[in-house]
């Protein structure tokens, strides 16, 4: 896992205040969660997208994901709808591009 993988801070500007949260692992296609861990929470709507659809691999307690996933955010962090509230964006769902990588 990379710094790139992580998501720890939630956007910010001069003078705005940062929304911060402990970090997040974006599951990438062919990574594995298990699912005893504390945080398999946060991957339960994604294992269940995978496993309506006849992706990934579920079995003994673990799950492989088999798409990419993205954590989007609004630039209004107090009032967008986004990834902290309907979770993780499957690749095929983004239907825009990248401007700026920071």
């Amino acid at each position: 896992m990379t710094a790139r993988d992580v998501i720890t801070n939630i956007g910010g500007y001069s003078g705005d205040d940062i929304f911060s949260m402990s970090p997040v692992y974006v599951p990438a296609s062919g990574d594995t969660v298990r699912m005893s861990d504390p945080s398999s929470h946060l991957y339960h709507k994604i294992v269940e997208y995978e496993r309506r659809h006849g992706n990934g691999q579920s079995g003994e307690g673990i799950h492989i994901f088999d798409r990419n996933y993205y954590f989007v955010t609004g630039d209004n962090h107090t009032a967008s709808c986004d990834s902290r509230h309907w979770g993780f964006v499957p690749e095929e769902f983004l239907i825009s591009y990248m401007l700026f990588k920071f």
